[in-house]
């Protein structure tokens, strides 16, 4: 028997009974099930299938029962989130739980009681959050890598925030970019950081936050987070940190319960070309009181040249360079002053919150 169902962009799926002919799903392209007559199982296309690997690893999170209810596709308070871990580690938006005074994880499967859940650590910059409840032999989900992505790939967005019947939403896209960065700091210090982005035509809403953005292998690239979309006001585009970033950020999220950025413990900018004659590199404008740069004698009007052993142009080289370190590490730092070059060496600090 074949069983040929045609849906739009978003469409509906059922995690539980995924070989019963009632599964729901859909693409921008037709979707095609076979049964093998010899099996009770189903041949099925790509979409269907990365469905089937993916969303028993996407959960759905609301502060009450009453909020995991039948077809409550109106319901814009409940969110979605990730396994990341076997034994109850979830991975949600931060404003999704931020003002919730009880959290509920309901897993994947109609009719399963929701858990309540604990807040292990937050980070409001990149809008993420970890959770945890009380349970094991989860499944957990796999990780790919946007490095390793190309522009036209598909994509696939996966969410869990509707209720008992109707598990999640499934959208389809295409990336369009994997190189874009975010700048994300204290706008009081003036200190920041980047971070790498997924870019794809994906038609996101409020439904998929928390949700997942995953390759044709089913494998995680991004978390959804209309907090992060809406820094970017560009028509029918959609913008996510990059998994490479979010394992940075959960990894300090279960070691400390936050996100601890490493900083020079400067303000600066990247000096304009032939202000200083044919020097390029980032100019000092204020240092931070007792910071590592404080420390290793690098002044207000110095210009920072080279750090870590990298030739260093504008402010986003410096950026580039401290994503891919910690706080505590010691780096070298070339500065230029009074015409001539110095090198120091500066332990980075911790960003300040």
């Amino acid at each position: 028997m074949i069983a040929i169902i045609s849906g739009y962009v978003s469409a509906y799926y059922f995690v539980k009974n995924l070989n019963n002919t009632n599964v729901k799903t859909g693409s921008s392209q037709t979707i095609i099930l076979e049964r093998d007559p010899k099996s009770s199982s189903f041949q099925v296309n790509s979409i269907y299938s990365i469905v089937q690997v993916t969303a028993p690893s996407v959960v759905g999170i609301g502060s009450s029962e009453e909020s995991f209810v039948k077809n409550s596709l109106d319901n814009t308070t409940n969110g979605s989130g990730l396994i990341i871990r076997s034994d109850g580690y979830i991975l949600t938006n931060y404003h999704i739980i931020e003002k919730f005074q009880k959290i509920l994880v309901k897993l994947p499967g109609q009719g399963s009681k929701p858990f309540e859940g604990k807040v292990v650590g937050y980070d409001k910059p990149s809008d993420l959050a970890i959770i945890k409840i009380n349970t094991d032999n989860l499944t957990a989900a796999k990780f790919g890598k946007v490095s390793n992505a190309k522009i036209g790939d598909m994509v696939i967005s996966m969410a869990n925030s509707s209720g008992e019947e109707y598990i999640g939403t499934v959208t389809t896209g295409t990336i369009s970019s994997t190189t874009k960065k975010m700048e994300v700091g204290n706008p009081k210090s003036g200190e920041k950081s980047a971070y790498a982005l997924l870019q794809t035509d994906l038609n996101l809403n409020v439904y998929n936050d928390g949700g997942i953005i995953c390759n044709s292998s089913g494998e995680v690239l991004a978390i959804n987070s209309k907090n992060i979309d809406g820094k970017f006001n560009a028509a029918g585009l959609s913008h996510a940190i990059a998994i490479e970033e979010i394992n940075k950020i959960v990894d300090s999220l279960l070691s400390y319960g936050e996100v601890k950025r490493p900083s020079l413990g400067f303000t600066g900018g990247t000096l304009i070309p032939n202000e200083q004659g044919d020097i390029e590199g980032v100019y000092v404008q204020s240092v931070t009181h007792d910071s590592g740069s404080a420390k290793a004698g690098i002044k207000a009007t110095d210009i920072i040249i080279e750090l870590d052993g990298k030739k260093v142009k504008k402010l986003e080289d410096i950026y580039s360079i401290l994503e891919k370190k910690k706080v505590g590490d010691v780096v070298s730092c070339k500065i230029w002053r009074d015409g001539k070059a110095q090198l120091l060496s500066v332990e980075l600090g911790e960003a300040s919150k």
